[in-house]
């Protein structure tokens, strides 16, 4: 007998429509990464976990492990962080308590204040923002992509060194970051995301 299991998610992408959004978001995240000069990421929510769906840019980050395919918790990543700011607290409340369960059973508690520290920076901006919080020297940040209905089911990130975005560039990072959500959010609609 099979049940279903926790990569169903990741089984419907294979429907024509998942499909076509996919090859529409590969195309579009290669072009923000190319005119931020960074490493962009295109995240897909998964109940309580995040999908790395696609991953562009040369930049060079040997700190980020990231990569297509990657599931991790959602309070691990700048985007899982734009997602859950989208939620309802009780919701977020939920889904943190078991983001913690596993952040400890998989690496104890020692990064728990950094990940509290980048969650509490992303409120203050009101979108995702890793200033170093996490991983010392790697800035990120990330904004939600919206679905037909107006639910959150992915976001848009950029990474890179704390050189190429400093603290001084969060206004117009967050408005290029926004800029490029739309146009996907628009390409999900395309294809009844």
């Amino acid at each position: 007998h099979y049940l279903p299991g926790p990569l169903m998610y990741e089984l419907g992408l294979a429907l024509p429509d998942r499909a076509q959004f996919q090859r529409c978001a590969e195309a579009a995240v290669r072009t923000f990464a190319r005119r931020m000069a960074g490493i962009a990421l295109l995240l897909l929510r998964s109940g309580n976990e995040y999908v790395c769906s696609v991953r562009s840019g040369t930049l060079s980050l040997a700190s980020l492990m990231v990569y297509p395919g990657t599931r991790r918790p959602l309070f691990t990543s700048v985007g899982g962080v734009a997602i859950l700011q989208t939620l309802p607290a009780d919701e977020v409340r939920e889904v943190l308590l078991d983001n913690v369960m596993q952040e400890i059973e998989r690496r104890g508690t020692e990064r728990l204040e950094a990940l509290q520290k980048m969650r509490e920076r992303s409120n203050r901006h009101g979108f995702g923002v890793n200033l170093g919080d996490v991983v010392h020297g790697l800035h990120a940040f990330a904004v939600p992509v919206r679905g037909l209905h107006g639910g959150v089911f992915a976001a848009l990130c950029l990474m890179g060194t704390a050189e190429l975005y400093g603290e001084e560039r969060l206004e117009n990072v967050r408005d290029e970051l926004q800029a490029a959500a739309a146009a996907l959010t628009a390409e999900a609609h395309k294809f009844n995301m």
